[in-house]
């Protein structure tokens, strides 16, 4: 079991979580008029559990507490187990006592959610408490994952309160855009500023640095790569995220004169002779011009190959310009060049980063952990122009073109 971590940011130590028994229909459990009693203490007094907390500073003993919880959690155990609302109701009391170092409980909590997710699957609360619950265990990618399954199933008068626990949980996981989307999806519920926002709004949005696309940047600051076998190199500042096994090699290039480069190499293809040969990917990245468009840019690049024709390469990104291109005075003893291009505009959106991110894994430990999260450079301010292109031989040109394919469909996020 992972310990309790404890992220500090810049303005405060301990956050006040929201809820979730707020959102528990407890008239739709059995013979509810006999728990009122119970119902009142879980509600009343969630100042104490709803998160762990380092120490204990409340009149009221602990060992008291935890006497009580646990007393309601054999109660409604007892109920019939089919019930929605009472899986959901034991999974939150053993949150809670799990919150209060009754480590046991952890995975009470899980059971009684996945139960919750069994009997009511398209009801989002069960993602929704899960997520919850990993994350403030310190399970956070989980978490992340939890939560984007709830939000498929989110109702149309979907709960401010919501948005407010995955603000928390994303600030906690280092993704500041998901953080400040889900702070303003909490507002324009609420018709106000959620507790989150209000408390470390300004420290989520302050995380993100500006840029300027007259600036030069090295490329260890433009990207972060994060993973072991399937490796993600994010580039919040040209918009973008890469994922490749480590069977490849990559070259990032510094940004300069509005641009920036990615060199791929994939492993080498075995030609019809049993040659082993190499190819290249290669990607430019350049913040457009107001005056110039995709296809004048990238036929600067085309026009050296006279001998080439448009190409329907792929439906994925619409506008997307392709060009196949062959060249036999080059690599002529493996059949001549087989290359195409591919050109992508994506404009800046609302939220820069929403796509790219992925939640920081926090390290396992015994101890009380403390982190600060870190910052990152902003997307560039307008259109960024991607040229993809492949430089391969006749010789292997089918497979090549396929990993190709590949890359641009199911390897790249653009935004």
């Amino acid at each position: 079991m992972k310990s309790k971590i404890l992220l500090l940011f810049t303005i405060l130590s301990v956050l006040s979580v929201s809820g979730n028994i707020n959102h528990i229909k407890l008239d739709k459990i059995p013979d509810f008029e006999k728990y009122v009693d119970r119902f009142s203490f879980l509600i009343v007094n969630q100042e104490y559990y709803n998160h762990w907390q380092p120490e204990w500073k409340f009149e009221v003993s602990k060992e008291s507490v935890v006497d009580e919880l646990e007393a309601c959690f054999k109660i409604f155990e007892a109920l019939p187990p089919n019930n929605t609302e009472v899986c959901l109701l034991l999974g939150d009391i053993a949150h809670y006592l799990y919150n209060l170092d009754e480590h046991t409980y952890h995975q009470h909590a899980v059971d009684y959610y996945t139960l919750a997710a069994e009997v009511a699957p398209d009801d989002y609360r069960t993602f929704w408490f899960m997520a919850n619950h990993f994350a403030l265990s310190g399970e956070l990618a989980y978490s992340i994952e939890l939560y984007q399954k709830s939000q498929q199933q989110l109702p149309e008068n979907e709960p401010a309160a919501f948005w407010e626990d995955y603000s928390f949980a994303t600030a906690l996981a280092n993704m500041p855009s998901n953080c400040l989307y889900a702070m303003d999806r909490s507002k324009a519920i609420s018709g106000k500023r959620g507790y989150f926002e209000t408390e470390l709004g300004e420290s989520v949005s302050g995380r993100i640095l500006p840029v300027s696309r007259d600036s030069s940047y090295r490329f260890d600051d433009l990207w972060t790569v994060a993973g072991e076998d399937t490796l993600s190199f994010i580039s919040r500042p040209l918009g973008m995220k890469v994922m490749i096994d480590t069977s490849w090699q990559i070259q990032l290039y510094d940004f300069s004169d509005k641009k920036s480069a990615v060199m791929f190499s994939p492993p080498s293809i075995t030609s019809a002779t049993g040659s082993e040969i190499t190819y290249t990917i290669a990607l430019i990245a350049r913040v457009a011009e107001r005056d110039v468009n995709l296809k004048e840019y990238v036929e600067s690049f085309i026009s050296e190959y006279p001998d080439r024709n448009e190409y329907d390469l792929t439906n994925k990104y619409p506008g997307i310009l392709s060009w196949e291109m062959r060249k036999k005075d080059m690599y002529a003893e493996l059949g001549g060049a087989h290359l195409h291009m591919a050109g992508i505009k994506r404009t800046r959106p609302e939220y820069p980063g929403l796509l790219l991110e992925e939640p920081t894994t926090m390290p396992l430990s015994t101890e009380i952990a403390y982190f600060r999260a870190s910052s990152s450079l902003d997307r560039f301010h307008g259109d960024i122009f991607y040229v993809f292109i492949l430089d391969a031989c006749e010789d292997i040109y089918p497979e090549a073109l396929k990993v190709f394919r590949d890359l641009l469909e199911n390897q790249i996020v653009l935004e």
